[in-house]
């Protein structure tokens, strides 16, 4: 897909992001609701004509009225139906847009910004963008009738229409002042979800915790999740009743504007009655437009807060598709005789931790090999893993294939294709991997006997292609990953832990039967592992310490 306009990173803001999905489709409803606008106007001076019975005397028909009506009924009606496309179709588009983003982001900045956030951003500043879309025909031809009304205004009695401007630049700077107050503290509310959805989150995945350690339940909820709860509740609130002031006073000044007019007239001999009269009626009138619109600007601050909480994320630009980002990878799709990485180091470090330095680490993966890998928690065995797959990238020395390859950002994702990997963490999808075509020919052979092998005959079933289902234990549930890294048959299979979680059936059945399989069938196989028991069946042992590789004895 060749989409690399990157304007979801840039400050521009929530137009910014719906100019890119559709400019044509939201030109031509926003045209439409002009029209529509622009219409009711229209009408508004044909009905006040009428009723000063001046329709007789300008050669006004009754068709005329109709068909201004019939116009603002259809390009009301059309602006309304391109708008329910474009909201839906921006939010299909700015959503896969920022899907790819995710995935195209480097794993380790998709950490440091945190799953919290992420979804936070899918699932709330998304649609708070397309709110504010599909509120875009009622504000246009709100819009378009107060513009088209105080252009009649000024049509009927000049003097008038400078005192409404007037008390209108008045009215709008003072609510302006109200609505920077208020976007203030929509981005503070914004600021505080993204703790609130980890608190969320942390009832969803800490469940069990939290009910079995009451003092810890209590204090979660007493002294985390309420007062966060508490203060977005007041932030959000605070805002909306700025705008509620805001709006109120939108709707007094057109009181104060009509009373003002009536006060003048009877002062003044510049203001005729028919001029009056035409004046606040169409300022009557105006007051829903004017309304629309109030109760609007706060979807499009909410809307424009959440675009650029997006922007804040900085996830990385979409690759070019337009270049051949392959050409320096025909060396990974010819057959693997080694992995190698050469003085590679890596660093990282937390809130709560000092910086942790993995490495310089030199290392060869071979087929037909089964290296086991060793040491205690914090030695840096899944640093160690997630760079050699090519999820961290090394910040000094190189990973190399086949002893020439050197791996770059041009080919890390084919790289990456190279690995078939259960990470201790891992994460199992209800479907069967996507495989290729001649890795399915024998698929439902292939799924009877790994199945069975793996004793999970009487918990699943495969039915088109997904697993019946996969609310299973931790240990069942990493049989099921064992099976689809069986059926993707990379060249390389890396375990973090793998056997941690099972029984000692099975546990013997993987070290005795599945590795030596794989070693059989030309796999480079590398274990993190603690199981000391199945250390004779390693090829090559290697040890961690504090980041650094050293010699390992049995």
């Amino acid at each position: 897909m060749k989409e690399n306009n990157n304007s979801v990173n840039s400050p521009r803001g929530m137009f910014a992001m719906l100019e890119k999905t559709s400019k044509a489709m939201l030109l031509l409803s926003l045209l439409f609701g002009i029209t529509s606008g622009v219409s009711s106007v229209i009408l508004l001076s044909l009905i006040n004509e009428i009723l000063q019975n001046k329709a007789g005397e300008e050669g006004y028909r009754i068709h005329v009225f109709v068909a201004t009506l019939l116009i603002m009924m259809i390009s009301g009606l059309a602006s309304n139906i391109f708008l329910v496309r474009l909201g839906q179709n921006s939010m299909f588009k700015i959503r896969m847009f920022i899907c790819r983003q995710i995935l195209s982001t480097s794993f380790r900045k998709l950490e440091e910004i945190g799953s919290s956030r992420i979804y936070s951003m899918l699932s709330d500043d998304i649609q708070s963008i397309v709110n504010a879309i599909e509120s875009l025909p009622i504000f246009s031809i709100s819009l378009a009738t107060l513009v088209g009304g105080l252009i009649y205004l000024a049509w009927l009695s000049p003097t008038i229409f400078l005192i409404i401007i007037i008390f209108v630049v008045i009215g709008v700077s003072i609510y302006q002042a109200m609505a920077n107050s208020a976007f203030r503290h929509f981005e503070k509310s914004r600021e505080i979800k993204d703790s609130l959805f980890s608190h969320f989150r942390a009832i969803i995945f800490g469940a069990k915790e939290l009910k079995l350690n009451r003092l810890r339940r209590d204090s979660f909820l007493n002294d985390e999740l309420e007062p966060t709860s508490v203060e977005y509740k007041e932030n959000y609130t605070y805002a909306l009743t700025k705008f509620a002031f805001a709006s109120e006073w939108g709707r007094l000044l057109l009181f104060l504007i009509i009373g003002l007019l009536i006060f003048v007239h009877s002062t003044s001999d510049n203001i005729n009655n028919a001029s009056l009269v035409g004046s606040v009626m169409a300022v009557i009138y105006l007051m829903g437009p004017l309304a629309l619109i109030v109760n609007i600007i706060p979807v499009f601050s909410v809307a424009n807060v959440a675009a650029k909480k997006i922007s804040s994320l900085q996830l990385d630009p979409l690759p070019d598709m337009s270049r051949n980002n392959y050409l320096s990878s025909a060396d990974l799709n010819t057959q693997l005789t080694t992995i190698e990485l050469g003085g590679a180091t890596y660093s990282h470090c937390s809130d709560t931790e000092d910086e942790f330095t993995l490495g310089p680490i030199n290392l060869v993966l071979q087929p037909h090999e089964v290296v086991f890998l060793v040491g205690g928690n914090g030695s840096g065995k899944s640093t160690l893993l997630k760079m050699l797959t090519g999820l961290y990238v090394p910040e000094n020395g190189e990973i190399r294939v086949n002893g020439k390859c050197v791996i770059n950002e041009d080919n890390r994702d084919e790289y990456r294709q190279l690995f078939s990997v259960i990470f201790s963490d891992f994460h199992l999808f209800e479907s069967l991997p996507h495989l290729p075509q001649e890795n399915s020919e024998n698929l439902d052979a292939l799924l009877i006997e790994y199945i069975e092998l793996l004793g999970l005959t009487e918990k699943v079933n495969i039915v088109d292609g997904r697993f019946s289902t996969i609310l299973l234990s931790q240990g069942q549930r990493k049989r099921l990953a064992l099976l689809c890294a069986y059926l993707e048959d990379r060249p390389v299979y890396v375990f973090d832990e793998w056997a941690a979680d099972q029984d000692p059936l099975f546990k013997e059945i993987f070290y005795s039967q599945i590795i030596p399989d794989l070693k059989q069938r030309g796999k480079a196989v590398l274990l993190a592992t603690h199981d000391d028991r199945y250390f004779h069946l390693a090829d090559r042992i290697v040890k961690l310490e504090s980041g650094r590789l050293v010699n390992h004895r049995l």
